[in-house]
């Protein structure tokens, strides 16, 4: 059994925002390319987990530029990124920086690591864990202020301290629904007061995806609907083998799902199995979908499936590590490891060839994102670096 490894064992202290402006974080240069094109607001891109964009980002790429976090490491999220700034996580804080040049807005210091910052208008909203405490944090998005903090009354679990962990939160509504420990939590956009509970068998594994008024969250052994707007649970499919790690990813009425190395779809009303696709020779998690595929990854292999039927299209398989992909009209952009290399490469989604490779460089683990006109990307200090169409 694997899962996200334990975090922080200090105690959770939210600090004042700093405020900066330019000082440690450096851009290398960047294009007069202007900053337009669609966002990119949470992990996996939107509330669906489909990790798509908008943009038509067509390779080849060139690399147009590097922003350096300072104080950044290699575990960190994905950035999250609105109409002018970016926000990106590190060991201990969370940075504000503008998307055209780099600068920094803001800075904010908080224990833990992998926030999962979401964008939601006016506001950030952060994950905080360290030891066996945990908060959901709201911030105002122009200056990093503090608005209000939720703490959660239980994380991590008993499993050596496998699952619980607190998720990455996902707006819905007037809420943020966000899970800890054995809890799935409603909590008020605006007030940060906890608008329901609802409590899961085994201790959570998954973040949350949403879907037709319903919320889908997973434990060790089972995936659940719940009802957004009251909490009830409408259905729940259990199973002998351990759950995924990584949200579902719900599209076209249809709940993707992993237990081990079984990708399958379910039935977003009734948790029914609509089909599941021919195992996989290592445990998989649901990694996006686009036009009529639904895709899944094991640690070096990247499978898409028939939307309708889960039976595999293709395969793509490197010698150590895939990414989870971004997707953009008709390609997947993913991080791609061999040895002490990594390159950002590019996968045509109609059968899986390799048609475009950068140069070698030292890039996170961290999936891709595509926004504003561009594939952004952690590089192995935490920084950012930025590729556009050389078309």
């Amino acid at each position: 059994m694997s899962g996200p490894s334990r975090l922080s064992q200090h105690v959770l202290t939210v600090l004042s925002a700093l405020m900066f402006l330019l000082a440690g974080c450096t851009a290398i240069p960047f294009d007069s390319t202007p900053m337009a094109g669609s966002t990119w607001l949470m992990e996996g891109g939107n509330a669906q987990r489909l990790r798509t964009s908008g943009d038509g980002l067509a390779p080849p790429l060139v690399r147009e530029g590097e922003i350096e976090i300072e104080g950044a490491g290699l575990f960190a999220s994905p950035p999250s990124i609105g109409p002018e700034h970016l926000y990106v996580d590190m060991e201990g804080g969370l940075d504000a920086v503008a998307a055209a040049d780099g600068s920094r807005a803001w800075r904010i210091r908080l224990k833990g690591f992998y926030l999962s910052p979401v964008v939601d208008e006016d506001r950030v909203y952060v994950r905080a864990e360290a030891g066996n405490q945990g908060a959901l944090i709201a911030l105002d998005a122009g200056n990093g202020d503090l608005l209000w903090q939720f703490d959660f009354p239980e994380v991590g679990s008993d499993a050596e301290n496998m699952g619980g962990h607190v998720t990455a939160p996902l707006p819905a509504g007037r809420s943020l629904l966000i899970a800890s420990g054995r809890n799935l939590h409603a909590v008020d956009r605006d007030t940060g007061a906890e608008v329901w509970r609802a409590r899961l068998a085994e201790p959570v594994t998954s973040s949350v995806a949403l879907g037709d008024g319903l919320a889908y969250v997973a434990d060790f052994f089972n995936v659940y609907a719940f009802d957004t707007e009251s909490g009830a649970e409408v259905w729940r499919h259990g199973d002998e083998q351990v759950a995924q790690f990584f949200a579902p990813v719900v599209v076209d009425g249809q709940v993707h799902v992993s237990f081990q190395n079984s990708f399958r779809a379910l039935d977003g009303g009734t948790g029914d199995v609509v089909w599941e696709a021919e195992p996989a020779v290592s445990p998989v998690i649901p990694a996006g979908a686009a036009g009529d595929r639904v895709y899944s990854k094991s640690g070096h292999r990247l499978r898409a499936h028939d939307l309708q039927t889960g039976k595999v299209i293709w395969t793509y398989e490197t010698l150590n590590f895939v990414s989870l992909p971004a997707i953009s009209h008709g390609h997947l952009y993913v991080v791609v490891r061999f040895g002490e290399g990594s390159h950002l490469a590019a996968l045509d989604a109609g059968d899986g060839t390799e048609v475009w490779r950068s140069a070698r460089m030292d890039l996170a683990r961290t999936a891709p994102v595509i926004a504003l006109g561009r594939v952004w990307v952690r590089n192995g200090q935490g920084g950012i670096v930025t590729f556009l169409s050389a078309n």
